[in-house]
């Protein structure tokens, strides 16, 4: 018996910014641990629908908030308020206001870049963490031409000419215009096609202008996948993209630069049982990068209990593609987080 499911807002207190979050929490029965539920671009927690039935039909608890810019949560539209550190502290506050303690951690591209960051400021708050499509790692300064280039190099294909496009003023306006054309491209039902029209520098801006269109990979798989589509859709005609993309020129600007180059080294070592998470044909996330990721981070001593998993025939957007195959990872990192765990489920 699935516990509700409750929508919920919060007005966020004691910080710089005046931010309302808007998510959607279940209680965990039988003391099962809960999971925090990040997004990532472009997307809305909406995304999670699918694992989030999967994991409440067997007990757990599950935190899913619309993270700053998106869904109905708070938009602004300065930069300077989609600070990862601040962003993470407010999701912090989220979780203190169900008593949450600790949790088990779930980000997915953009998500994940935020959780990295939580485990730097809030430890404490996790027992497990799951990176799905962005592997953890320590301060980068963002350098588009040489992310492109090194991508060229090691791949064949440029995988950073995109944020070109993203940062620059032109795109709240044509991708306001062209929401369908958009996420047709950006949800494609086959992966090969970012190679060609999203990833490289200009295709994005050249398939917008065009207006598009391309099957969504994952509509066939279920009929709630295609309302999720819809709702996707909407979400974006609505709010517009002008403020999600303040998460990549956040990044480019380098805001948390001053923050993060004060962190002590071993902050980024991850003390808890960690998984990475790869489609087998993402073309961004792409299990070569997981898997060295992860070898760097156990010779570095950062990740001293991190597997990878690749989900087969998956892409970018696992949760909604491989949902099962997906929930069945996230339950076994629960049981390595706390050992045992399964054996209270309903």
């Amino acid at each position: 018996m699935f516990q509700e499911e409750q929508t919920r807002t919060l007005d966020i207190q004691g910080l710089s910014t005046h931010h309302t979050y808007a998510y959607k929490y279940t209680p965990a029965t039988k003391g099962l641990p809960t999971f925090l539920l990040l997004h990532g671009f472009p997307s809305t927690s909406i995304i999670w629908n699918e694992v989030a039935d999967r994991l409440r039909s067997v007990g757990y608890g599950v935190l899913r908030p619309d993270l700053l810019g998106y869904g109905d949560t708070s938009k602004p539209t300065n930069v300077h308020e989609y600070s990862l550190r601040t962003m993470g502290a407010e999701i912090v506050q989220v979780l203190e206001s169900h008593e949450l303690i600790s949790v088990i951690g779930v980000g997915h591209d953009w998500g994940a870049v935020l959780l990295s960051r939580m485990w730097w400021y809030y430890p404490q708050n996790f027992t497990g963490l799951a990176f799905m499509s962005v592997a953890p790692g320590t301060p980068q300064k963002m350098d588009l031409d040489t992310m492109s280039s090194m991508a060229k190099e090691r791949f064949g294909y440029d995988m950073g000419g995109y944020w070109y496009f993203l940062t620059s003023q032109e795109a709240p306006c044509l991708l306001n215009r062209y929401v369908e054309s958009a996420t047709s491209l950006f949800y494609a039902s086959d992966p090969e096609i970012w190679k060609t029209y999203l990833l490289p520098k200009g295709r994005l801006r050249e398939w917008l202008t065009c207006n598009s269109q391309h099957e969504a990979g994952y509509i066939s798989q279920s009929d709630s996948n295609i309302e999720i589509h819809r709702l996707l859709n909407e979400s974006f005609r609505r709010g517009g993209f002008e403020a999600p993309l303040n998460w990549y020129k956040s990044a480019l600007y380098q805001i948390d630069a001053d923050h993060e180059a004060a962190i002590p080294e071993d902050t980024f070592a991850i003390t808890r049982p960690v998984t990475v998470i790869a489609g087998q044909r993402d073309a961004v996330g792409c299990p070569e990068i997981a898997f060295d990721a992860v070898d760097k981070g156990r010779q570095h001593g950062h990740l001293p209990d991190a597997t990878v998993e690749i989900i087969r025939n998956a892409g970018h957007w696992m949760m909604l593609e491989k949902p099962n195959e997906t929930t069945k990872i996230l339950l076994e990192l629960a049981d390595r987080a706390e050992p045992g765990v399964s054996a209270r489920c309903l």
